[in-house]
C-alpha cells in the first residue's frame, strides 16, 4: 500500500486539472478510441496520475506529469497502467498503441475507489505481456497474473542505472 504526501496529492489534482481543461477545449473526451463522459476523463486522468505518482514513490524516483504518451511515464523507462477497484477487473491492461513500448516494463497499480489507496500489484515487460495475451475488450488486452515483483523490477532499473543507461534525478521532498 502507497501512501501519497499531501504535496503530491495536490500536483496530481493541478496535473488532472491543466489536462482535463486541455481535453475540454479541444473535444477531446475519448478514451481508447470510445466516448467518455467529461467526469469520467477527469477521473481516468487523475486516477493514472495518482498510479504514477506511487510506482515513483515505491522505486524512489522523481515523478514529472507528461501528456504525450509515447513518454515513459516514471523513470525515463516505466510504462504505468492503473485500475479502479472494485471495478470491472484487475489485469494489466495494454492499448493497440501500446506495441510501440514493447520493450517497456508495465506495471500494474491498483487505485482504490472507497479509500483512495494505491496498491503497485506487479510487472511486465510489455512483450511478455503481449505473448500472455487476455481478454480483450475495446481493444485493449487485459493480462491476466502473474505477475513480476516490484522488487525485481527495482533490482532490473538499479542495473540500468549503474551501467549508465538511465540517469536517476533526486526525489523531490
Amino acid at each position: 500500500m502507497v501512501t501519497l504526501s499531501p504535496e503530491w496529492e495536490h500536483r496530481a489534482f493541478e496535473w488532472t486539472t491543466r489536462v482535463h481543461s486541455d481535453c475540454i477545449h479541444n473535444n477531446r473526451v475519448q478514451a481508447d478510441g470510445r466516448l467518455i463522459s467529461v467526469e469520467q476523463r477527469w477521473h481516468n486522468n487523475l486516477m493514472s496520475y495518482r498510479a504514477e505518482m506511487g510506482v515513483a514513490k515505491t522505486m524512489q524516483l522523481p515523478w514529472r506529469a507528461c501528456r504525450d504518451r509515447k513518454s515513459p511515464d516514471v523513470g525515463g523507462c516505466i510504462e504505468v497502467r492503473a485500475r479502479t477497484v472494485p471495478g470491472n477487473g484487475g489485469d494489466l491492461p495494454l492499448r493497440p498503441d501500446d506495441d510501440e513500448k514493447i520493450e517497456r516494463p508495465f506495471v500494474l497499480v491498483h487505485v482504490h475507489n472507497v479509500d483512495q489507496s494505491i496498491d503497485v500489484i506487479g510487472w511486465l515487460f510489455g512483450y511478455e505481456a503481449r505473448e500472455r495475451g487476455g481478454p480483450e475488450r475495446f481493444g485493449i488486452v487485459y493480462v491476466p497474473p502473474p505477475y513480476r515483483s516490484i522488487d525485481e523490477l527495482i533490482e532490473w532499473y538499479q542495473k540500468l542505472y549503474l551501467a549508465g543507461l538511465i540517469f536517476r534525478l533526486p526525489v523531490p521532498a
